[in-house]
């Protein structure tokens, strides 16, 4: 889930972090 984590954190502009949301 590192993965989703990192995505999001780019994209949102390492605002939001999203735990294992599988």
């Amino acid at each position: 889930y590192d993965e989703d984590i990192i995505s999001y954190t780019v994209n949102f502009g390492d605002c939001i972090t999203i735990p294992t949301l599988n």
